[in-house]
């Protein structure tokens, strides 16, 4: 129904959708208007009126697709919310005004119409961004600088380019008379993404009636150089995004996401120290192709357009993440190339293969208006096959951290009873596993309209596959995996700035998986040097 200081009458009669009249490229607050609409252009595109100055402001069929108030549907303020938040998701569009007009029925009409006037006001177009961060790694300090360009308008459909170079220098400390380039370290690299907000693909894009798509190309390089060795990434992306079912249903598919990491160089010292006995580190550092194709799924009883109400929200996720199949597949075709450990190459690259699955359950419940309890589950697994023996370290899971089992810091937790040695300087590389389960009980109480105070409960941990001897403890046994499950609790305080909240998290270990069974249960005799750690963060841990 229309607004009711419209007519007096509207909210009692169903009114029928007449003309729509689309001013695309015109913002009221601009004193080049003028100028830009002195010769105006207007078409009739599938029976909307859309009028256009000289820039040419957003193409005819974007306008259609972010359009639903069309010729001859009955109004709704479900289709003008809709259409409104359309126009305002393109980057490109600073503001959306939709005015409705209802028309003087005639005697002769059995129904009433009313007229649409849609006024898109453009954004800037181009955008810059310059940056610089300050690190601390170990006592070591350095610099971060980073410049970005993005258009937002590049083709006339709300397509976003978005151009960025990054650079990192850490003034290391020198040992044993070595000059300071000789312990220097430095990255630098670059990244380049095209988003089209619509699904791009051969014979199926135009067909799809979905909401929300988009299509994004990426491509990225970088060059990382430590004293000890030197190693270059590179990644190239093609990503879909789409959303159904009245925005309850979320949708990414990753097509194809490719990188290709290499080690040109590296210092016989660190070969030896490091590579030579341990497996896990050595798979990591070794020149390697991963090539995979990822789908994932989300359902929130809550969607924005729902009318539901209700103080129960819950969302359910999953995922699978196949990688090495496309080299495999080329490889079966007879261009097999082994290397010298009989593992396939793809153009004299070993690729990684294996199937990763992912469950996450999370419910928010709403006591009344200052209390809220939330709680979560995540599992996931990840298997190696075929050409692969060790997951790659940045596939594989690690706990503990800010979203994760709060009583410890990122990456070092598990995996399994793994106990942590204080003089490894590359623990973080055995901290990791092929099993995730994580589960938190958190309540919230809202202090001000500012502050919200929470306490919370976390447990969980991760698990090997397999028996790896650089990670003793760690495999996952179905017979007692539960007395490995780590325990942490404490509370937060956050602050909720409307469109960012701030997280400040404390927590404390209850039950410690790493120690011997007789001594794991430490909540009442904890070290507040060891068994403490606290997270900075954005956002709700889930």
């Amino acid at each position: 129904s229309l607004n009711p200081s419209t007519e007096k009458d509207s909210l009692y009669h169903r009114y029928k959708i007449r003309n729509v009249n689309v001013l695309s490229g015109y913002d009221p607050m601009n004193e080049d208007n003028e100028e830009l609409f002195q010769n105006p252009d207007t078409v009739n595109y599938q029976g909307m009126n859309i009028v256009y100055g000289k820039n040419k402001f957003l193409r005819k069929s974007v306008i259609r697709r972010s359009n639903y108030l069309k010729p001859g549907r009955s109004y709704s303020e479900f289709l003008y919310t809709y259409s409104y938040n359309r126009f305002n998701s393109i980057g490109a569009v600073k503001q959306t005004q939709i005015n409705l007009k209802p028309v003087p029925p005639s005697a002769s009409d059995t129904a009433r119409f009313v007229d649409v006037d849609i006024t898109i006001a453009p954004a800037n177009t181009h955008w810059f961004q310059v940056g610089l961060e300050g690190t601390n790694s170990a006592g070591d300090f350095g610099i971060a600088p980073n410049a970005g360009y993005r258009h937002q308008n590049l083709f006339n459909g709300g397509e976003v380019l978005s151009l960025k170079l990054k650079g990192a220098y850490e003034f290391m400390s020198s040992e044993h008379g070595e000059s300071l380039s000789d312990r220097s370290y430095y990255s630098y690299g670059g990244d380049a993404g095209l988003i089209f907000p619509q699904i791009l693909f051969p014979w199926l894009g135009r067909k799809l009636q979905v909401s929300a798509p988009t299509t994004t190309f990426g491509i990225g390089l970088n060059n990382q150089k430590r004293p000890q060795y030197q190693r270059r990434f590179f990644n190239a992306t093609l990503n879909y995004k789409w959303s159904s079912n009245m925005y309850k249903l979320n949708h990414s598919l990753d097509f194809m996401d490719i990188n290709y990491i290499s080690m040109p160089w590296a210092s016989d010292e660190f070969k030896h120290d490091f590579l030579e006995d341990n497996p896990l580190l050595a798979a990591t550092y070794q020149d390697q192709l991963i090539a995979r194709t990822a789908y994932s799924i989300s359902y929130t009883n809550k969607g924005p357009y729902s009318r539901q109400r209700t103080n129960d929200t819950y969302t359910i996720r999953g995922s699978i993440d196949v990688g090495g199949w496309l080299p495999r597949l080329v490889t079966s075709l007879g261009a097999k190339d082994r290397n010298a450990n009989g593992v396939y190459e793809f153009v004299s690259v070993p690729f990684t293969e294996y199937v990763k699955l992912d469950f996450g359950f999370s419910n928010t419940k709403i006591i009344d208006r200052r209390n809220t309890i939330a709680y979560r589950i995540d599992l996931g697994v990840i298997q190696p096959y075929g050409n692969s023996e060790i997951m790659p370290f940045e596939k594989r899971y690690f706990a503990g951290g800010a979203n994760n089992v709060r009583g410890w810091s990122t990456r070092t937790l598990g995996p399994g009873g793994y106990k942590r040695s204080a003089s490894n300087k590359i623990e973080y590389v055995n901290q990791v596993g092929d099993i995730n389960l994580i589960s938190s009980l958190e309540f919230r109480y809202k202090a001000t309209s500012l502050f919200e105070l929470a306490s919370f409960v976390d447990a969980g941990n991760v698990w090997t596959i397999k028996n790896y001897e650089n990670q003793p403890l760690g495999q996952f046994d179905i017979s007692d995996f539960y007395k490995e499950l780590a325990v942490a609790y404490g509370v937060g305080i956050r602050m909720d700035l409307s469109f960012l909240l701030l997280r400040l998290d404390f927590g404390m270990k209850a039950y410690d998986p790493s120690r011997d069974e007789s001594v794991r249960f430490i909540m009442f005799k904890p070290n507040l040097g060891r068994d403490f750690a606290w997270h900075f963060a954005i956002g709700y841990p889930f």
